[in-house]
């Protein structure tokens, strides 16, 4: 269906890989959504803390109501407004409306190709699919699902999250110029659970049990950058 996909991860954010993987995804929430079933659809820069199924799956909560709830992004450009979705993490409930949506965004992909920013083309359909079809959309708490706007521009609330004095239902490490910086800030956020033997290293290579040799029961800190927030750890290395 997708033809070659890049193997290695996007230099930058918006690069030619970034946006032919983030149409990939598109592309596999679609196929689910027409199985009939609902789909959560997270990015790998993404630790839950608490089961976030049991937020959508409430029927007592507000947001049950909805067909397609995402992150926000925190990005107030234009572009982005009113719901400032973030495509890094959203949940679909399977129904006409939505699989409109996505059969819209399939075949944007030129736009999507020439913007390098999946984000644009859907806040600008999703602009279209709720004025003309009534589609039904949520942008979530920023405090109940935070991610790289609160890291980076909201430290006083991110270290109440990594003091443990808040307890989020995820944190979404978007916001972040490269990979090497946004493993930094993740490690030192004890966000990490990662071994270093299998960073870089083909999936491919191990066998089935890959799993309980490659990732941690214990965020994995290190300490990095003494101006953005960190675990107490890192703050008593200063």
């Amino acid at each position: 269906i997708l033809g070659a996909m890049p193997t290695k991860e996007a230099a930058v954010f918006g690069d030619k890989t970034f946006s032919l993987l983030t149409y990939s995804g598109f592309v596999s929430v679609l196929l689910i959504n027409l199985l009939g079933r609902d789909v959560l659809f997270q990015d790998a820069d993404l630790v839950w803390y608490k089961h976030p199924f049991e937020y959508f799956h409430d029927k007592n909560n507000a947001a049950h109501s909805f067909d397609i709830m995402f992150m926000d992004d925190g990005n107030n450009g234009w572009e982005y407004i009113p719901y400032r979705a973030n495509t890094g993490f959203y949940y679909v409930r399977q129904n006409e409306r939505t699989r409109h949506l996505f059969n819209s965004l399939i075949y944007s992909a030129d736009l999507i190709a020439s913007s390098g920013v999946d984000q644009i083309v859907m806040s600008v359909l999703l602009n279209e699919h709720s004025t003309r079809h009534g589609l039904n959309v949520k942008t979530l708490d920023v405090n109940s699902f935070p991610g790289g706007w609160t890291y980076h521009r909201q430290s006083k609330e991110m270290n109440k999250i990594l003091n443990g004095e808040v307890v989020p239902w995820i944190f979404h490490m978007h916001w972040t110029h490269n990979r090497v910086h946004k493993l930094e800030y993740m490690k030192q956020s004890a966000l990490w659970y990662v071994h270093e033997k299998c960073v870089d290293t083909s999936f491919s290579s191990f066998d089935a049990d890959a799993t309980n040799h490659c990732c941690s029961s214990e965020p994995l800190i290190s300490c990095h950058h003494s101006d953005k927030p960190s675990v107490p750890q890192c703050k008593d290395k200063k």
